[in-house]
């Protein structure tokens, strides 16, 4: 899991977020399938996959059926953006793309 989503001053997170890069176009649905498992064994709701590329047919359709939620890269740039830049400036620090 690469990011745990919790509300400021809880410990328990409420979502996971999986971040797919790599070199294949298209991502399917084994490793949204690997995302759910692990909600499961932590009794976790909510389940995010985001990524650079774009979300193939059996992907889409489990997403659609376990109610998570599929972010290619250019939504999820427009929704960053689309933050106060304070809220883009924490994020950053976040991810160290900023000191």
């Amino acid at each position: 899991m690469q990011v745990k989503i919790s509300w400021k001053g809880e410990p328990r997170p409420f979502a996971y977020v999986q971040c797919i890069l790599g070199s294949s176009t298209v991502v399917e649905a084994k490793p949204l399938q690997a995302l759910l498992e692990v909600l499961a064994a932590d009794d976790i709701r909510r389940g995010h996959v985001v990524t650079t590329r774009r979300f193939g047919p059996s992907a889409i359709k489990l997403a659609e059926e376990k109610r998570s939620t599929l972010l290619p890269g250019d939504a999820f740039l427009e929704k960053l953006n689309a933050l106060p830049p304070a809220a883009r400036l924490e994020i950053m620090k976040v991810i160290g793309a900023v000191a």
